[in-house]
C-alpha cells in the first residue's frame, strides 16, 4: 500500500477479481458483479486518484453475462471436485504411500468428469506431495472431515483467483501481473506456479508449472504423475540459484 500511495507509482490495478467474487457461495449473478466494480471503481478513484485501472470503464450487461457464463462451469465443477477429495487431504501423505494418493486423487477427477489438466487437480496434488512444513496448497483449501459447498467455494474463489490472474496475463502481456494479498500462502501459490498454454496436434490445453518446493518429487515419481496425466500436461522446475 505504501508503494501504491507514491505519486511516482507507475502500477495498474484490475478491480475485476473483486467485482466477480459473490457472496452466496457461487459465482455472482450479472447485477451483483456491475455494482461491485462500480464500488470498486469509485473506491479506487477517491483513494489513489492518481493510480491507473484496467479496465477503465464498466462491462455492459451483455459483456458481463458472457464472462461470467464462460467461468461458471469451469468453477463449479472445481467446487465438485473439491467437496469429493477436501476430507482425503487431512491425513500426512508418506513418501511411500504418494502413489496411491496420487491415483486416488486422478480418479476422482475421472469420477468427477473434471479435466485433470484443471487448477484443482493440481493443487491437490501440490497439497498431496510438498513437505508439511512448508505446503500452502494444503493451508489454501483447508481440508476438513467434513467439506461442504462453504469450504469448497472459499478455496475454490482462491484458486479462480490465481487462474483469472494467469488467464488476464496471457492475454495481456504488457502488463507484468502481480497478486494483492495478505494471503501470504495464495502469494506463495502466486509465486511458484505458473499456468501456461501450449499447443499441440490435439489443440491448445493447459499445462502447470510448480516450483519444487511446492511439488518435491524424484524422477521416478514425476514419470508417475506423467503417465497419470499426459507428459506434456503437468510441468517440474527446480528452484532458481
Amino acid at each position: 500500500l505504501n508503494m501504491l500511495e507514491q505519486k511516482a507509482c507507475g502500477s495498474t490495478l484490475n478491480p475485476l477479481p473483486y467485482a466477480l467474487e459473490g457472496n452466496v457461495q457461487n459465482l455472482p449473478d450479472v447485477d451483483v458483479v456491475l455494482d461491485q466494480f462500480r464500488i470498486a471503481l469509485a473506491d479506487l478513484a477517491h483513494a489513489l486518484p492518481h493510480i491507473r485501472v484496467w479496465p477503465k470503464s464498466l462491462y455492459d450487461r451483455e459483456q458481463t453475462q458472457a464472462t461470467l457464463g464462460s467461468y461458471h462451469a469451469y468453477f463449479n465443477q472445481g467446487m465438485d471436485f473439491l467437496q469429493r477429495v477436501g476430507p482425503s487431504l487431512m491425513a500426512t501423505t508418506g513418501k511411500a504411500k504418494r502413489r496411491a494418493a496420487w491415483a486416488r486423487i486422478i480418479q476422482a477427477a475421472k469420477d468427477t468428469g473434471i479435466s485433470p489438466q484443471h487448477i484443482c487437480v493440481a493443487i491437490t496434488l501440490s497439497a498431496l506431495t510438498a513437505s508439511q512444513q512448508f505446503n500452502p496448497a494444503k493451508n489454501v483449501l483447508k481440508p476438513a472431515a467434513v467439506y461442504g459447498v462453504a469450504q469448497a467455494y472459499n478455496a475454490m474463489w482462491d484458486l479462480f483467483l490465481l487462474f483469472l490472474l494467469r488467464h488476464f496475463q496471457s492475454q495481456h502481456s504488457e502488463y507484468r501481473s502481480a497478486l494483492l494479498t495478505r494471503d501470504k500462502n495464495l502469494a506463495f501459490l502466486w509465486m511458484g506456479m505458473t499456468i501456461q498454454r501450449t499447443v499441440t496436434e490435439a489443440g491448445e490445453k493447459q499445462q502447470v508449472v510448480f516450483d519444487e518446493r511446492l511439488m518435491k518429487c524424484d524422477h521416478d515419481e514425476v514419470e508417475f504423475l506423467q503417465a497419470l496425466l499426459g507428459a506434456s500436461n503437468i510441468g517440474y522446475e527446480r528452484p532458481r540459484a
